[in-house]
């Protein structure tokens, strides 16, 4: 039985279901961990310390020639349909496939991979039509983090009652394996505001107001800025954006592309979230903070799953009302600490397993391995 995990996106995907694969390698499941980037190599290999149990072999897939050798572009990982093409009849020997990309679909749809029976975990909750896409029917198994998201995928159709599991979130898992301890990273006591816009131009705040937001901070003597941006901002939207007058602050910092961008060291260290519709805030809300929201887009909520998060603290359509509205934010907290309880309870299901355990054994069990 040839078990393998699909790495062919950027980093942040490997949270997201790499717990599941050392879980079932423990078991004694021969998994093969197939990566096209040294990023994502790098952060498995750092990750796998954590599960010194697990065996999982890494299966490094090469590029194409210009790629490795004229990548103009400095993508950090080949593109990922280009990849899936050209190892079509390598990915086709094995028996299960387990991705976290909607474009895992291609392997099956265009190139003919259909030995395997797939898995799907997102990396995220769902919860606009993004996460709702019609492919999920062609999936043998999907792997859930809660029940919110089993409910709307039932009622879309997308899924029947056999084929999905609800698992947990695996990402938290590295939480309780790492007994890190999160320190502030500023030398001086305030209260610390992480800024976490998402990359899409369509619902971004950065592009119209980040400016106008760092340079309130740069000019403020009452709180700490972690500027911690969609990844996918400075890979794909502004490649060679910098930020040199506010990076010499000492209460800004400014990070544009490492990993902990999505291990959850930032979400941890902050006091407060300020962001737009970046679905990170579900992490951050592990356990109730306060957050103050940007429309700089006035967009609407036209249905349930349209950012839920602005149900967890105050939304600005202004950018005048941003002030009034930060220097609130701790106060008007209690406002919103029920709706913060309510839906991160059941976005995120929890038992005594971890959700890698509990992944693993839904692969298990589903295909009676």
């Amino acid at each position: 039985m040839q078990i393998g995990f699909l790495f062919f996106h950027h980093i942040h995907h490997i949270y997201h279901s790499v717990p599941i694969a050392f879980e079932l390698s423990s078991l004694g499941f021969n998994v093969e961990l197939i990566v096209t980037s040294n990023a994502v190599k790098k952060v498995i290999d750092e990750l796998a310390i954590l599960y010194p149990r697990q065996s999982c072999k890494i299966v490094f897939l090469k590029g194409p020639v210009l790629y490795r050798y004229a990548n103009i572009r400095r993508k950090k990982y080949p593109r990922p349909q280009m990849m899936m093409k050209k190892y079509a009849n390598k990915l086709d020997q094995y028996d299960i496939l387990v991705g976290t990309s909607f474009e895992t679909h291609r392997l099956f749809d265009q190139f003919s991979v259909n030995h395997p029976k797939y898995v799907f975990t997102f990396h995220g909750i769902g919860v606009r039509d993004y996460g709702f896409q019609s492919s999920l029917k062609r999936y043998d198994l999907l792997l859930l983090p809660g029940k919110n998201m089993a409910e709307d995928l039932v009622k879309s159709e997308l899924v029947n009652e056999e084929n999905w599991e609800v698992i947990g979130y695996p990402k938290f898992d590295f939480i309780q394996r790492n007994k890190k301890t999160f320190n502030s990273i500023f030398p001086e006591k305030r209260p610390t505001i992480i800024y976490n816009p998402h990359w899409n131009k369509k619902v971004s705040s950065w592009y119209d107001w980040g400016k106008k937001v760092l340079d309130f901070f740069l000019s403020s003597p009452d709180y700490n800025l972690i500027f911690a941006p969609h990844i996918l901002i400075k890979e794909w939207k502004q490649r060679w954006l910098k930020l040199n007058k506010y990076q010499i602050a000492p209460h800004i910092h400014i990070d544009l592309g490492s990993h902990r961008l999505i291990d959850m060291t930032y979400t941890m260290i902050a006091d407060a979230y300020l962001g737009d519709v970046s679905s990170q805030v579900f992490e951050f809300l592990n356990e109730p903070k306060p957050c103050l929201f940007m429309n700089s887009h006035g967009l609407k909520r036209e249905k349930k799953q349209d950012f839920p998060q602005w149900e967890f603290g105050n939304v600005i359509s202004n950018f005048s009302d941003f002030p009034y509205k930060l220097n609130s934010i701790f106060k008007d907290h209690p406002d919103f600490i029920t709706n913060q309880k309510s839906f991160i309870h059941s976005a995120f299901d929890t038992n005594d397993f971890s959700s890698g355990k509990r992944g693993a054994d839904a692969i298990i069990n589903h295909f009676s391995l």
